[in-house]
């Protein structure tokens, strides 16, 4: 699909698809992270602390 596009747009197929992958690898990398502060703010919630003023 993003080669279809980038030839339908003159654009090199290239530069879309590395831009894809990295996308995809700072959503993988950055999941874990996200879910920890989750549990994290879940966790000071639970102890009545406050995140925000």
């Amino acid at each position: 699909m993003i080669v279809e596009v980038a030839h339908r747009t003159g654009v090199r197929p290239e530069r879309p698809l590395s831009m894809a992958v990295i996308a995809s690898l700072i959503a993988i990398v950055g999941s874990p992270i996200a879910a920890a502060t989750v549990t994290l703010l879940g966790f000071l919630g639970s102890w009545s602390h406050r995140v925000s003023s």
